[in-house]
């Protein structure tokens, strides 16, 4: 009986002062009572029992949600009539709408006569009839279409509909507005790690832009030194260790004057390495005051080795050439200069196993080096008298092997040469052959030719030019052949036919060329401007060849 009491002043309560939205589940429950069981699915809609602000706030949180922020479905309600029943019986029972109002949407009812919801209903949807369904979803500040309620919390409306609404429509617009949703907050998610990621390689670019400015600035200050010390080494030599160096031993030039006077010489390329730094401690060693200053060193160096000093803590080439070979100072380093056209360089190559180009055009491979507490004097001694000795060995090697490509070379070309002659031989006597059947054949053809061979004969005792009043003739063949003589401008035009009708046997007499056939019958003609000579008894001069002409034979049938 108090809980009844209790239960019929509620109800007169709402009749006046609207439904609390954390009522709303009890209020659905109500119109269900009595309900047959079959006619439901057993599945309600659970309201979020809280303010409209409440409701914002975990709409927004999106802690363990793949998916992102939730939509809103806001049921305005005014009063209990068929359209309230309506929703409670048709929609809030539906399996469909259950199951997507408990996953990507929430839920939120509120009754117009109540402050929140009816300044909820004033900003979303004006003077539109209640109860009304609205779909929203959070956004931003300056978002297209945004409202403000209450201060600081902006939403959109996505679709505000009557409570007559069928349930498949209402289960299609949850479903269509919550994946649009999951996939432009995807898309906003992806954008946001690439901007992350651009921002990090912007960052990486401007640390290695900063790394690369650091570097250039440390080479360009070794380079600097390098220069000003290198011209006086032998100088700063001697400050150092209280001994002259001995005359010719060191190279003072670049590495690349060095390495091409290595090339000069037959010679390897020894790099000594010193540091500054130790010698600033006190910590030179006795090698170098005694050892280096020995004949034994001495004749070692000069008689296999171009030596290359440099100080590997305060010149560029010298700090470069440590750090590609891994080497500890002090050392002595041991290279062979070879030719860029000899060798493979491969940038992803250990320094120490292959070829390298290094600096620009110098090329040379590391043999091997003496550093840290190994360089004592004799292992010095006995290194340099090692790597001597096998490049002395190597040196002959090469020389043998490019002694033995050359006599093959040699030989092979005379081989070629050989066979040549023979082909030559062989064609040539095939070709008489043949001439000589022809002309058993050909009677005719026999007298022609041993005419033209008697012509060619006297005509090899003329000389091929004149001295005075020359006339230059070009004479052009059908077969591609040409022929040059001179003559007399006083000649006649008959002469001229005589020497084109043997040029074919005079070629092969004068050695300029093979024998060719000349055509039996023919005439000369002028090539430009293009006129024939038939006229024989006419002189050059007269048919103004003088002093040269081109002249083309041209066959008649």
């Amino acid at each position: 009986m108090p809980f009844a009491l209790f239960q019929c002043a509620k109800s007169l309560v709402q009749n006046f002062t609207g439904i609390a939205s954390e009522d709303f589940n009890e209020f659905i429950s109500a119109h269900l009572e009595g309900v047959d069981s079959g006619a439901t699915s057993g599945a309600t809609v659970s309201f979020f029992e809280g303010s409209f602000v409440e409701a914002l706030q975990v709409a927004a949180d999106v802690e363990g949600r793949t998916e992102g922020r939730k939509l809103l479905l806001l049921w305005l309600h005014q009063k209990d009539d068929e359209d309230a029943q309506y929703l409670c019986r048709q929609l809030w029972t539906h399996p469909s709408i259950a199951a997507e109002l408990a996953g990507r949407v929430l839920p939120w009812a509120g009754d117009v006569c109540r402050a929140d919801a009816g300044a909820v209903a004033r900003c979303v949807a004006g003077s539109a009839t209640t109860p009304q369904l609205v779909l929203i979803r959070l956004c931003e500040e300056g978002s297209p279409g945004a409202l403000e309620w209450p201060s600081g919390s902006y939403f959109q409306v996505l679709s505000a509909m009557s409570a007559r609404v069928a349930p498949l429509e209402l289960v299609n617009l949850l479903k269509s507005a919550a994946d649009r949703q999951d996939v432009e907050l995807q898309l906003r998610r992806q954008w946001q790690e690439q901007m992350h990621h651009l921002q990090h390689l912007g960052q990486s670019m401007a640390r290695a832009w900063d790394e690369a400015q650091q570097a250039a600035q440390r080479a360009e200050a070794l380079r600097h030194c390098e220069a000003e010390e290198r011209p006086c080494w032998s100088a700063l030599y001697e400050s150092r260790y209280q001994t002259p160096c001995a005359p010719g031993l060191v190279f003072e030039g670049s590495f690349a004057e060095a390495h091409a006077q290595a090339r000069e010489k037959k010679q390897l390329l020894l790099l000594w390495l010193e540091s500054s730094e130790v010698q600033q401690c006190g910590n030179t060693t006795s090698l170098d005051r005694e050892a280096l200053a020995g004949e034994v060193f001495n004749a070692l160096v000069k008689e296999y080795f171009v030596l290359w000093p440099g100080d590997a803590d305060r010149w560029l080439l010298p700090v470069q050439l440590k750090e590609m070979l891994r080497l500890r100072t002090p050392c002595f380093a041991v290279l062979e200069p070879l030719s860029v056209f000899e060798v493979e360089v491969f940038p992803w190559s250990d320094a120490r196993e292959s070829a390298n180009e290094f600096p620009i055009n110098c090329a040379w491979s590391f043999l091997g080096a003496l550093e840290g507490a190994e360089l004592t004097e004799g292992a010095l001694m006995s290194f340099l008298a090692q790597h001597g000795d096998a490049a002395t060995a190597r040196r002959a090697r090469r020389e043998a092997a490019r002694e033995e490509q050359r006599r093959r070379s040699a030989e092979a070309r005379r081989l070629r040469e050989e066979q040549d002659r023979d082909y030559e031989e062989s064609l040539r006597r095939d070709q008489e052959r043949g001439e000589r059947n022809q002309a058993k054949l050909d009677p005719a053809l026999a007298r022609l030719r041993a005419t033209r061979q008697e012509h060619a004969q006297q005509l090899m005792r003329l000389p091929r030019t004149v001295q005075k009043d020359a006339c230059h003739l070009v004479l052009r063949f059908p077969c591609g052949r040409r022929a040059e003589r001179s003559f007399a401008a006083t000649q006649t035009l008959s002469e001229l036919y005589r020497w084109a009708d043997c040029a074919g046997e005079l070629a092969a007499l004068e050695k300029t060329g093979d024998r060719f056939d000349v055509p039996e019958k023919f005439t000369l003609a002028t090539s430009y401007p293009k006129a024939v000579l038939k006229d024989r008894s006419k002189t050059l001069r007269q048919l103004h060849l003088t002093p040269s002409a081109v002249l083309t034979l041209c066959p008649e049938s």
